[in-house]
């Protein structure tokens, strides 16, 4: 490492751990990270580091257990690498911008299966319901389809259901495809054995933010969808429940400034259109085309 680099890496460390923005849990995890970058161990023994960030009995603890655990990590992150999975700290190039993402909830670190340009290109996600009926279907193979024409990458949860069927449908029209997990990617292994071959072929991208063997919770559940606003300039939805993960992610889409399209599903409660009515960018029909009626505005928004 020369000197430059270990500036940068000190300077790095020192910006954590002074953060006043940052939780005891995210400053440990981003640490941690750090840690496994090549070199890192030089500055963790230098004793002008120690002498910057004081004499803190907390982070010497935390510095020592880096230490103390450096070679688990180490074996760790050779056991995900050798398995083809990337893995990526903050301080890689590769780490994904998240747009309008609160920077205390930005993840530790990404695992990642399959080709991370995908991050560089345009971005959309296209989400919906695990139970769905013909209409939600045919929304969304439609605006799929019509995405990977303009040339996006269709992002969304690899859920069953929409999720599937929009994964499905972007790379059989010879598109490309994020999926981002609710679980960890070890987790995942037997569920992507069917797109094993579109990874290899570069036009897919699977993304964990959680520890390889994490299980699926509701808590990782809404944090995937935190991931999948965060990667994405628009959201796309088929069929808006009153309660669930895809009324959970037009929230936040809705929150955080995303173009909103929603297709009017006949089997869409009342209650919920008139919840995104003031909000959503466009109401679609089934084929992905705007609906123009006087009942239902349409807002193109410019933001």
């Amino acid at each position: 490492m020369d000197y430059d680099h270990f500036v940068k890496y000190r300077a790095s460390l020192l910006g954590i751990v002074s953060s006043n923005e940052l939780s005891r849990e995210r400053k440990r995890g981003l640490i941690l990270s750090l840690s496994l970058m090549r070199g890192v161990e030089r500055l963790i023994e230098d004793k002008d580091y120690h002498q910057m960030v004081g004499k803190s009995q907390r982070e010497r603890e935390v510095l020592a257990k880096i230490n103390l655990h450096k070679q688990a990590l180490m074996d760790k992150v050779k056991r995900i690498t050798d398995r083809g999975i990337d893995l990526i700290t903050p301080f890689s190039l590769k780490y994904p911008h998240l747009q309008k993402f609160p920077r205390q909830d930005l993840p530790p670190a990404f695992l990642a299966m399959g080709n991370t340009q995908l991050l560089m290109e345009d971005r959309v996600a296209v989400v919906g319901k695990r139970v769905h009926n013909d209409w939600g279907r045919r929304f969304t193979v439609n605006v799929t389809r019509e995405l990977i024409r303009r040339g996006s990458v269709v992002v969304s949860g690899l859920a069953r259901g929409l999720d599937t069927i929009a994964h499905r449908t972007a790379i059989d029209s010879g598109g490309k495809t994020i999926a981002v997990l609710p679980y960890g990617i070890s987790v995942a292994s037997t569920k992507l054995d069917p797109y094993q071959e579109i990874i290899k072929e570069g036009r897919m991208l699977v993304l964990s933010p959680f520890k390889p063997q994490a299980s699926f919770t509701t808590e990782n559940a809404y944090r995937r969808n935190g991931i999948i606003c965060g990667l994405s300039r628009e959201l796309y939805t088929g069929h808006i429940a009153n309660k669930g993960g895809t009324y959970h992610i037009a929230c936040l889409a809705m929150s955080r400034g995303l173009n909103l399209f929603i297709g009017k599903n006949p089997a869409m409660d009342e209650n919920i259109i008139s919840h995104f009515n003031s909000y959503v960018t466009s109401w679609l029909d089934d084929g992905g085309k705007p609906i123009r009626e006087s009942s239902v505005p349409i807002k193109q928004r410019t933001d």
